[in-house]
């Protein structure tokens, strides 16, 4: 009896260990929860972040990509980016991002991470007061040296 007592103790605390999610799941850098093989959300749906909004296509370390904002853009809130690069291109290991000026002044800098096969997910706070002119700013580290790029805020 008391050795299924310890073995029942010994799996409560390892299932709470690991936060108790259901077998089958991942958890995100973000800490969303998905279930293993979930499939793709439908186009203009992406998790809770808002509707997406294409801002373009720009070249990137050498890549085009597409820089989609999921949501809107709001002063001292977060906003929600993915860059999206094409099937079988190398993603950079190193990806930041920012809103504001070029410079970065006033800004704070966001590490994004691989979502999938082909995508970069990132969550940039705005600052406030956005400054004029402030535009989502994309840098990426790599072989090559560093490659920064911009994308309008407006959709």
């Amino acid at each position: 009896m008391k050795s299924k007592l310890k073995v029942t103790l010994f799996a409560s605390f390892l299932f709470a260990a690991c936060g108790g999610h259901e077998p089958g799941t991942h958890t995100h850098a973000d800490g969303t929860v998905h279930k293993n093989g979930e499939p793709e959300k439908p186009a203009g749906q992406h998790d809770d972040h808002g509707p997406e909004h294409p801002l373009g296509e720009v070249t990137l370390g050498g890549i085009k990509v597409q820089i989609v904002l999921l949501g809107d853009v709001e002063p001292g809130k977060e906003a929600d980016f993915d860059v999206r690069f094409p099937a079988g291109s190398k993603r950079p290991e190193t990806l930041r991002g920012w809103i504001g000026l070029e410079s970065g002044q006033g800004s704070m800098k966001t590490r994004f991470q691989n979502e999938g096969d082909t995508t970069m997910h990132g969550h940039i706070v705005a600052p406030k007061p956005l400054p004029e002119g402030s535009l989502a700013w994309f840098e990426v580290d790599g072989a090559a040296g560093n490659s920064k790029v911009s994308a309008p805020l407006k959709h």
